[in-house]
């Protein structure tokens, strides 16, 4: 006899399994679907390399307080058996344009083409081999491969007897560039190395406030997400445009913003250091001094590698944009003894407003009277170069100019010491120099042209014009041609 109510309908089977049967069934088309995604992602990096340029991108918005030293070669971002280098392909299309200080840059795009080939891949070296390693004035960025000084010493060169390997990086620090020539070294047969680090040993020092902290939280979660190639590829798109236009900010409150203004002065008066965060500026030439002896120890460490592997070194000093603004890449202290504090900074904006009104020689009595009592604030030297360049003194304005860059905190300052530590290891190890710095001012100064304002376009990137300068002369330096040849061309 049949228990079943014959008015109910009937139940089916799938209705008789227990809830977490019923669950799974639902999950595994879902989970199908994650697996053919993830493995559509990984195919997509395998080709697109898009998975190495989000981790190089967390890397430069990372802070640390500390500098880097030279790092072991499982830190690099790509696998042991990997190498990246710049292709010879430029983007199609160009790419996007190079936006920078809210100007695009002629003939300049934001990204360059970047080939991961695996060590088995490299086959034995048949022509003399030439390596560049360094950050990305030495990769060519941001302009075509062909208007690099790589580029253009392969021309040099010819095919049939060098080949030029350009292994540099953009935003990587000497211990990161450090480990790269090693890696470098180990994967091909170079003869001669060529060195041109030191733009970003200061990349990821910054004062410390609660804004900054609040955009590093979570950092450490992306990067674990990162781990799946569909997540990666998610996080690299909404990153790619702000990279591409050069748009991170210190702080939202304020509205400070870096690379806002290329070229001045009103931007760093407008966001003092004093108004965003607490600064101990008489601390900072310890701290500098700590960052420039690990630079000098990492580059001391690549030309020792290499000079152990009989692989001859090329060390160039850095150009550098004489009228950068003090405020690039991080807000600037007015005062840095507090004891002058009030009169120093009252002189700055005083000597500022003399300016607008074009009264130059007025302020640059008053901007002198404010660095004899404090002789470090960078936006105090910017105001005498510009009062000096108005009065039709160029040389004395460089001067200036490039006390400012010394005297900066943070990223891209410190230009005078960076370049004398460059120095003083070509001299301790026997090194060949190239003066780039001098060169540039040589040409400059030749032509009746001053600031470098046609050799750097940016911040710190040579200009194809400064490529070219850069690519003759270590033609010269690497036997490829003769002085007179270099001077013909």
């Amino acid at each position: 006899m049949s228990l079943t109510n014959p008015s109910e309908p009937a139940r089916s089977s799938n209705d008789r399994l227990p809830w977490h049967r019923k669950l799974w069934m639902g999950l595994i088309p879902l989970l199908v679907l994650l697996a053919i995604a993830e493995a559509a992602a990984w195919y997509l990096d395998s080709r697109w390399h898009f998975h190495n340029e989000l981790l190089a991108a967390f890397s430069q918005v990372e802070i640390s307080s500390e500098p880097v030293p030279v790092l072991s070669q499982d830190r690099l971002p790509w696998p042991a058996d990997t190498i990246a280098i710049r292709s010879e392909r430029d983007p199609e299309n160009g790419g996007k344009k190079y936006i920078v200080g809210g100007r695009a840059i002629s003939n300049a795009h934001a990204r360059q083409t970047v080939m991961y080939p695996r060590q088995q891949e490299i086959g034995p070296a048949t022509r003399r081999q030439i390596v560049v390693v360094g950050g990305s004035a030495a990769l060519g960025f941001p302009y075509a491969y062909g208007d690099s000084f790589a580029g253009k010493l392969q021309q040099l060169a010819g095919r049939d007897d060098c080949v030029v390997i350009n292994c540099a990086q953009r935003a990587w620090l000497s211990g990161e560039v450090a480990a790269v020539a090693d890696r470098a070294m180990r994967f091909f047969s170079p003869d001669d190395l060529i060195v041109m680090a030191g733009n970003n040993e200061w990349l990821h020092w910054k004062v410390n406030h609660p804004e900054l902290q609040r955009t590093m939280r979570g950092m450490n979660l992306r990067r674990v997400l990162a781990s799946s190639r569909v997540l990666a590829l998610a996080q690299y798109i909404a990153l790619r445009r702000a990279i591409d236009q050069r748009r991170v900010g210190v702080s939202e409150d304020n509205q400070y913003q870096t690379d806002h203004q290329l070229i001045g002065y009103h931007y760093a008066l407008r966001y003092p250091l004093e108004d965003i965060a607490k600064f101990d500026a008489r601390g900072w030439e310890e701290t500098k001094k700590r960052f420039l002896d690990v630079f000098q120890n990492n580059l001391t460490h690549i030309v020792e590698t290499a000079q152990k592997r009989d692989v001859r070194v090329y060390l160039l000093t850095l150009p550098f944009n004489y009228k950068l603004s003090p405020a690039w890449k991080h807000p600037q202290p007015e005062s840095f003894d507090p004891v002058s504090c009030k009169q120093v900074r009252e002189a700055i904006h005083t000597t500022a407003g003399l300016c607008d009104a074009k009264k130059y020689e007025q302020g640059l009595r008053t901007i002198d009277a404010a660095l004899a009592l404090d002789p470090y604030p960078p936006i105090a030297h910017y105001l005498k170069g510009y009062c000096l360049e108005r009065l039709a003194q160029p040389l004395e304005a460089e001067t200036a100019y490039a006390e400012c860059r010394e005297r900066m905190i943070g990223n891209l300052g410190s230009r005078l010491s960076i370049n004398r530590r460059i120095h003083r290891v070509a001299r301790a190890t026997g090194a060949t120099l190239l003066d780039v710095r001098r060169l540039f001012d040589e040409h400059n100064h030749k032509t009746k042209h001053y600031f470098n304002v046609d050799l750097i376009h940016d911040d710190c990137h040579p200009t194809p014009a400064g490529h070219t300068l850069i690519a003759k002369a270590l033609g010269v330096k690497l036997g490829l041609v003769t002085e007179a040849v270099r001077e013909e061309k």
